[in-house]
């Protein structure tokens, strides 16, 4: 992820009383902030808390008006998108796993290497109403258009494991967090971009096209 955050914490629920502030600086405060060893000067987290800006309500998208505010945070990497290499890397690793035996392999294995392709982007951690009732953010892995991948609840304590999975062990498919998570709508089986992309993906990799995620 270069020098950028790993981390993004959006809080769009402004409607409790104090207690609510209370907990947002006991979280961020707490010794998890601290554990991940990045390089001098560097941040690993960003938190967005502002009533004025990002007072979107509790409703489960309402969070995605973020993006109209920080567009930046939709597309972290401009002009990135979901290249040919990766649609190529995404069926041979499905390939690999049945060492050739394509007829074997189904269509729901294809997909599912799609989406962990396509989830390279900043994750997006939303503090919302049931955050400050339950101790628990909601995690959105997202693509490099901002477009939800998977999402699932997080607790704090579990985001340096994440980050373990992602960068050091390298086996963040296995992680329960990917695994548990619920599939956004556009990667769902019939979702705009799983439909565009997966024959792509299935096909031989001579024959892979130039589309795009959008």
């Amino acid at each position: 992820m270069g020098n950028r955050p790993y981390f993004y914490f959006l809080r769009p629920y402004y409607s409790g009383d104090e207690a609510d502030d209370v907990k947002m600086r006991e979280w961020f405060n707490a010794p998890w902030p601290e554990m991940i060893d990045m390089e001098e000067d560097s941040k690993w987290w960003v938190v967005l808390d502002d009533l004025d800006l990002f007072n979107f309500g509790d409703s489960r998208d309402s969070w995605q008006q973020v993006y109209k505010i920080l567009p930046e945070l939709a597309a972290p990497s401009p002009g990135r998108t979901l290249a040919d290499e990766d649609l190529v890397y995404a069926g041979e690793t499905v390939r690999d796993a049945w060492e050739g035996n394509l007829y074997e392999a189904e269509a729901d294995e294809f997909r599912e290497a799609l989406r962990f392709c396509a989830a390279k982007a900043t994750w997006l951690c939303i503090i919302d109403e049931n955050s400050f009732s339950t101790g628990s953010f909601y995690l959105i892995f997202r693509d490099y258009k901002g477009n939800v991948v998977k999402e699932c609840p997080i607790e704090p304590r579990e985001l340096v494991d994440l980050h373990m999975y992602a960068s050091v062990k390298g086996s963040l498919h296995e992680q329960h967090l990917w695994l548990d998570g619920v599939v956004g709508k556009k990667y769902r089986a019939k979702g705009s971009i799983m439909v565009q992309l997966l024959p792509k993906v299935m096909e031989d990799p001579a024959n892979v096209g130039g589309e795009k995620t959008k």
